[in-house]
């Protein structure tokens, strides 16, 4: 079989990939490795409202099932860092599953339980195998990866110089006795990451991001830290902490290809947040990659890398933005968090915070606070 374009993975970002190449005429093919579109979840499910506006999306769609009025980045001494930035739990299986059907409703094709396993370029061509219910092998100008971290398109392209991921691990819990605020806790108990709790209305989403061996002991312990009992739905995956790319797209010989969402890296160094940089990749991958089958002229090289590296959602440096924040002490964390003193992030004073740095020594900390402070105290939006 023959198409002008094939994705790889129904996530956000391979749906919204394949909505935007078939609105401009383009043949499509999705390929999703599990049975069901957006199962099982392997995400703390949350949007910004800037998130949620930028990206044309309605707080009153059927996938949302919370308003949270901000959220709250706490440190180990207790301290806390406030955003006012209100964020929507989502339930993403429903996520998932509407941006599928929208694209197929515009004419996309898809196939579940589809695993790629191969992935070579011929004649001008990329061909594509696959093993599932029925073993596919298909072909196409112009291919889009979209199948996570652990992409097999990107690996098979070599697009990756170094790639740096910790392991999400939840559950989501009927009781929690916190605030209705996005709470981020910040220690060096969870190497590389942090724990989480989400309110979700009537539930939580708790939760550990670390690069430990064993995050599912550190969730237990923190969650009886908390008191909180768990039970109810596990989640677990592989996110993106940072990767160095050799390339987001290549052409050549007249093939294309092009990596979106947590294929290409594109979650947020700090927050790990991968939501919005997904849909918004995969709309431009797919805009371009359609523009490029109803033009009959390969994908410009460089093009796409361009356009996403000046997109409101793309961390520059962001593998160093990550060793960076991560490399903090709890002590640190404290005096960051005493920096800040329980007021939102955006009221730092830049002048007092480099002050009161210089006046304790800490050129070490000013150093790497530097390095991060667009992607801590500045954010998408």
């Amino acid at each position: 079989m023959e198409y002008d374009i094939v994705v790889v993975g129904a996530g956000p970002a391979g749906s919204s990939a394949a909505h935007e190449a078939v609105k401009k005429g383009a043949k499509v093919l999705v390929l999703e490795e599990h049975p069901e579109i957006g199962v099982p979840i392997q995400c703390g499910e949350g949007l910004t409202e800037c998130e949620m506006k930028r990206a044309g999306f309605s707080p009153n769609s059927r996938w949302v099932v919370h308003r949270s009025p901000g959220s709250v980045l706490v440190v180990p001494n207790g301290g806390r860092m406030l955003s006012t930035e209100p964020v929507y739990s989502i339930d993403r299986a429903v996520f998932d599953q509407e941006l599928a059907e929208r694209a197929e409703g515009e004419g996309a094709s898809f196939e579940t339980g589809q695993h790629v396993v191969s992935l070579r370029k011929n004649a001008g061509k990329w061909e594509i195998r696959t093993r599932g219910r029925d073993n596919l092998s298909v072909a196409a100008k112009v291919v889009i990866g979209a199948d996570g971290p652990v992409s097999v398109v990107g690996r098979t392209s070599g697009a990756y110089l170094t790639r740096r991921t910790v392991v999400g691990v939840g559950y989501n819990v009927p009781h929690a006795e916190i605030d209705d605020l996005y709470h981020f806790f910040f220690s060096s108990k969870w190497p590389g990451g942090y724990a989480w709790i989400f309110p979700r209305g009537d539930s939580y989403n708790i939760g550990v991001a670390t690069f430990s061996r064993n995050p599912l002991k550190l969730l237990r312990e923190f969650a009886a830290e908390r008191g909180i009992r768990i039970e109810g739905r596990f989640t677990s995956g592989v996110i993106p902490a940072g990767f160095d790319m050799k390339f987001y797209s290549l052409t050549d010989g007249g093939a294309s290809l092009l990596l979106a969402g947590d294929a290409a890296g594109l979650t947020h160094p700090i927050t790990y947040g991968g939501i919005y940089p997904a849909v918004m990749s995969g709309r431009l991958a797919g805009r371009l990659a359609g523009d490029a089958v109803s033009s009959g002229e390969a994908l410009p090289p460089g093009r796409y890398d361009r356009l996403l590296r000046r997109s409101d959602f793309f961390v520059k440096s962001a593998p160093a933005v990550n060793r960076a924040i991560y490399s903090f002490s709890d002590e640190e964390f404290d005096f960051l968090g005493d920096l800040v003193g329980d007021r939102p992030i955006s009221e730092l004073s830049q002048l007092r915070a480099a002050f009161r740095l210089i006046s304790s020594g800490r050129w070490g900390m000013m150093g790497r606070l530097l390095r991060i402070k667009d992607a801590l105290f500045g954010g998408i939006c």
